[in-house]
């Protein structure tokens, strides 16, 4: 069966169903493309948040400069001290997050507290290890299936900074 277009010219149906079937094909990879690209910037977006927090976290914590104001986690709403202790089980520091431990260990630091320290670059809440100085993202980010919260978990290491 054949088309016929304007001066006589023919287009066979497979011809033309062929050109759709490969347009398709091609649009369907860039948009798998495009989308890959879209995570694999949100993920670089949070290690760099991560980084940039943790560097802050180990000036903060130094010998000289220990008065750093904090609100720990205790004395926070009952949602903020349950999401703690989830991203806290994620990162293996606690057995459950059902099981009681110091909360006074960790400092909570929400978006405004870090906006009027004056770090610029962070879009999200952390909270704090002051005794290993590890700095934990609240809420993580899922990438690839994974939920990472700290430097230590990203894949390969290659974001890592020396936290100590």
């Amino acid at each position: 069966m054949k088309i016929f277009l304007k001066n006589n010219q023919a287009i066979t149906l497979i011809t033309l169903s062929i050109t759709i079937i490969l347009i398709l094909i091609l649009s369907s990879t860039a948009t798998y493309t495009g989308l890959n690209v879209l995570s694999q910037s949100r993920f670089a977006k949070f290690s760099t948040e991560l980084q940039i927090m943790q560097t802050n976290v180990n000036s903060w914590y130094s010998e000289t400069n220990v008065n750093q104001p904090v609100t720990f986690i205790e004395n926070n709403s009952d949602d903020i001290i349950q999401q703690s202790k989830i991203a806290l089980f994620e990162c293996n520091i606690i057995d459950s997050p059902n099981n009681n431990f110091d909360l006074n260990r960790f400092a909570y630091y929400p978006i405004d507290l870090i906006k009027n320290l004056n770090i610029e670059g962070i879009s999200q809440d952390f909270i704090v290890d002051t005794k290993t100085k590890t700095a934990i993202s609240l809420y993580g980010f899922t990438y690839q299936g994974n939920i990472y919260h700290m430097l230590s978990q990203l894949p390969d290491n290659k974001y890592n900074v020396n936290s100590l």
